[in-house]
């Protein structure tokens, strides 16, 4: 559920920054009593939350209940207009909506002060930036355009650090697992500032990753259920994953896929505007009948919406592409897909997902099949390599044409 929370938090930030404020509100006792139904709902819900079948179906149903009731708070309460009385920050409307993920998941999934300190690591590249660009606001200074990019590296620079002082982390102080880890890295002249091992959050959670794109800056972590359940083989074809992820250079590559976004949302604007006046809809009469109010709404639901169906399909394509690039990488460098297998069937069969689909990730069972494919020969990296970035160039160059074009038009 971690990329799925994390995707809901960022989709609750980008609608309320977005979102237009609005001059009238329903009374303040609509608001606390909203929110005693809310918790009611969530409390009498709790007890039909046996199989995990059901509460994963739950699970989506109440995050799309989160956003429906954030919208109704942002559109008929007025929250967001009441906050930047108080705060010129965004920041207190994500604490807004962070506060209705957080009921969820304290009344009807596990949940720990831990694990949401790893979810506000991972969002405060994002609140940096905003931050940065508020702060400056107050001093009544404006980010040029051109000072963007550079504040970009900055955040890229900085996020790592952000990242681990957010997440509940300790220095790994296993020395055999050290000299294992930083002995597999210098081999293949890989520069790693630190090892971190991921505390416990409420349940048992078996990863890896790698954070930084610059070597002064990059960090491994492991969980230690996923330390404890591996044998050194075994966390051997982690570290070559891990490995994997750094030489193909996939975090700059994921980074250029989110940089497509605003581009993939202009080129549909302009796309339905040519439709619009192609086909003759009519659409801008109908809009102007509207209150501007609901029209600037339904264009910041429309928005959100494409974003998430955004990173949701097309971004989580491609991580799932980068997954296995990953797993090939370290099937090449091993020889042989032994400890990689051997890691991923204990990891699925521990935690009751070997046979579960990954949007982001592929299935555990997939990527078994998949090395198993790859070692027998029946695979081509460098076509799979080669076609992949082709296919991330090509889409985001047909977005570029499109803005060119229908700005060349007028």
């Amino acid at each position: 559920m971690f990329y799925e929370d994390l995707i809901y938090l960022w989709v609750g930030f980008l609608l309320f920054e977005l979102f237009p404020e609005t001059s009238f509100s329903f009374p303040i006792s609509f608001l606390v009593l909203k929110e005693i139904l809310f918790v009611l709902t969530l409390l009498f819900c709790k007890k039909f939350l046996r199989s995990k079948e059901f509460s994963i179906v739950m699970f989506n149903f109440f995050n799309l209940l989160v956003m429906g009731l954030f919208v109704v708070d942002l559109g008929l309460f007025g929250v967001k207009s009441w906050l930047s009385r108080y705060y010129f920050s965004s920041f207190l409307g994500f604490l807004w909506f962070l506060h209705y993920v957080v009921f969820v998941r304290v009344f009807l999934f596990e949940f720990s002060l831990t694990y949401l300190k790893i979810l506000l690591g991972m969002m405060s590249p994002i609140l940096f930036l905003v931050f940065t660009e508020e702060v400056l606001a107050i001093f009544n200074l404006r980010l040029e355009s051109y000072t963007y990019p550079l504040l970009l590296i900055v955040a890229l620079f900085l996020s790592p650090v952000m990242m681990i002082k957010f997440f509940p982390v300790k220095v790994l102080t296993n020395l055999k697992a050290r000299e294992l880890v930083l002995g597999f890295f210098k081999t293949f002249k890989v520069t790693i500032r630190e090892i971190y091992v991921l505390q416990d959050f409420g349940k048992k959670v078996y990863t890896a990753g790698v954070i930084g794109f610059f070597p002064k800056f990059r960090y491994i972590f492991f969980s230690q259920p996923l330390l404890d359940l591996l044998d050194e083989e075994e966390l051997l074809g982690v570290l070559a994953h891990e490995l994997g992820h750094i030489k193909n250079r996939h975090g700059l590559w994921l980074l250029l896929v989110l940089i497509g976004l605003p581009l993939f949302l202009t080129s549909i604007f302009f796309i339905l505007l040519f439709l619009n006046q192609f086909l003759g809809l009519g659409f801008e009469a109908y809009l102007k009948r509207l209150p501007p109010y609901f029209v600037e709404t339904l264009g910041v639901l429309g928005i959100v919406f494409l974003a998430y169906l955004y990173v949701r399909y097309v971004f989580g394509y491609f991580l799932r592409q980068f997954e296995r690039e990953a797993d090939f990488y370290a099937l090449k460098i091993l020889g042989n897909p032994k400890g990689i297998i051997s890691s991923l069937i204990k990891i699925g069969e521990v935690s009751g997902q070997l046979y579960r689909k990954s949007w982001h990730h592929y299935g555990i069972f997939e990527r078994v099949c998949f090395l198993q494919e790859a070692f027998s020969g029946r695979y081509v990296f460098k076509k799979h390599w080669l076609k992949i970035r082709l296919t991330l160039i090509t889409f985001l160059m047909l977005n570029l044409v499109v803005i060119l074009f229908f700005e060349f038009l007028g």
